[in-house]
């Protein structure tokens, strides 16, 4: 690491040991369970597993896409940065990572502000809702990214702020400590953090006030977009607070609210899979069948090696018991022998009189 990122890790406010390790520990379970998560989420809506209409269905694929993106270039990083108190990835690495928390983030936000208004306007349009195609949800994906890359990649080059390591969060970060945000960079995180906020919280209270007039299949899918509303405003509010109260220069608090901002962003993407697992039957059945058929491989084999055991054990039986009455009938069959030969002679002597 060069002198200059070096001096950048002087700050007022420092983590301690315990809170590096409860650091680790967090980026491991979320990183782990997000990364397994989404991927299955991601392949079983491509396979067409998910019951849901067409457009939401692409919604979700790039939901996961997100989620698994975040986890590799946000996450997965930030363990061993963490372990080691400095970047170990290089330069290069370091500016990717930066600029994919926030596009990743920003976009996360766009596709759970679609999924709501795209179950809305089924539940108050269905029949209009059933002539969309996936080609209306891929229209409508590769729009938002585009925008999303856009805004983010053009305030980031009009405000010039340097991509430095934050000792605070263990990762590269944009330096905001001493340079205020200017326009550009404020109707930024306006338009992507806070509208499509507006647009969840609305849509929300919305999905909520239907609900009870809706089917028993339909009630179940808005109670998940619901949670997964819910777990995306919890894992983002604190960094929301953050942006509102940020003072110029940051203070201590300010500090920690931001180190405690950066790693609950980590609940979105690690929360979403589990919401889906446990509210859609059809991916749940999906994940639990792939999970039985790699146990069953096992399964398979250890019944094998019973089913072997038993038949051994029974030929041995039966073996025994064929012994057994081939014994027997040596036993008995001279007597038998002996009365037929007895019964033989007298019919022969009979014929003889005869």
């Amino acid at each position: 690491m060069d002198t200059e990122t070096k001096d950048n890790r002087l700050d007022p406010y420092s983590v301690p040991d315990y809170g590096r390790y409860c650091l680790i520990t967090w980026c491991l379970v979320t990183g782990i369970f997000s990364l397994f998560g989404n991927l299955a989420l991601l392949i079983s809506s491509l396979v067409s597993v998910l019951k849901l209409d067409k457009v939401s269905v692409v919604l979700i694929q790039n939901l996961a896409v997100t989620g698994v993106g975040f986890t590799v270039f946000i996450i997965l990083p930030t363990v061993g940065s963490t372990v080691e108190q400095e970047w170990i990835y290089g330069r290069g690495l370091c500016v990717v990572t930066t600029y994919a928390l926030y596009i990743l983030g920003f976009m996360s936000t766009y596709l759970i502000a679609s999924l709501n208004i795209s179950k809305l306007t089924v539940l108050l349009f269905p029949l209009r809702a059933r002539l969309r195609t996936k080609k209306c949800g891929a229209v409508i994906s590769a729009t938002l990214w585009v925008i999303v890359i856009i805004l983010i990649v053009t305030s980031n080059v009009v405000a010039s702020r340097d991509i430095t390591f934050s000792p605070l969060v263990f990762a590269c970060t944009l330096d905001y400590r001493f340079i205020p945000p200017n326009l550009l960079e404020q109707a930024t995180l306006y338009s992507n953090l806070l509208v499509p906020l507006g647009v969840i919280l609305a849509t929300a209270i919305w999905l909520m006030l239907l609900i009870r007039s809706v089917r028993k299949l339909t009630r179940h899918i808005v109670l998940v977009l619901l949670a997964v509303s819910i777990a995306y405003i919890l894992s983002y509010l604190p960094f929301i607070i953050f942006a509102v109260l940020r003072k110029q220069p940051m203070t201590v608090n300010n500090l920690r609210l931001y180190t405690v901002a950066a790693v609950a962003t980590f609940i979105s993407p690690f929360s979403n899979p589990i919401i889906f697992y446990f509210n859609i039957k059809s991916f749940k059945t999906y994940v639990d069948n792939k999970v039985l058929w790699v146990m069953g491989k096992h399964i398979e084999i250890r019944d094998r090696d019973v089913s072997g055991r038993y038949a051994s054990r029974n030929s041995t039986r039966i073996s025994t018991v064929s012994m057994r009455s081939t014994r027997d009938s040596v036993v008995i069959n001279p007597i038998n022998v002996a009365a037929l030969q007895k019964n033989s002679t007298v019919v022969v002597n009979d014929a003889r009189i005869i």
